[in-house]
């Protein structure tokens, strides 16, 4: 299966309007974003959300996280990272259900171990 088989798939869950993966650089290897937000920007930013929450969370939790939610009208955003892969799912629901969480962080994993 290729990288852009798994957005797609992705892309096709209830209620998801798209998903992108990239790397830590901020380069979209693949996927899609919603009309109206820009997919570049996105994915740029995603490494440096991760960067600036894991700063105060490493204070507070004494580690850091490797999913972050993100609600807001319209669109909600679900970042998911694993070594220098990012997934972002984007969904119309303020958060997508733990089992399409779990998929995610998964098939996330078994990406970034078959980079290795």
């Amino acid at each position: 299966i290729s990288l852009k088989d798994v957005t797609e798939r992705i892309a096709c869950w209830p209620d998801v309007t798209g998903c992108l993966l990239s790397q830590s650089s901020g380069l979209s290897l693949v996927g899609t974003a919603p009309h109206g937000l820009d997919k570049a920007a996105i994915v740029a930013f995603a490494p440096r959300m991760f960067e600036s929450i894991n700063k105060s969370f490493t204070e507070i939790a004494g580690q850091e996280t490797d999913a972050l939610v993100i609600p807001s009208s319209g669109t909600s955003f679900h970042l998911f990272r694993n070594q220098d892969l990012y997934l972002i799912i984007m969904s119309r629901l303020p958060q997508m259900p733990e089992r399409h969480m779990k998929v995610a962080r998964f098939v996330l994993a078994a990406l970034s171990t078959r980079r290795d």
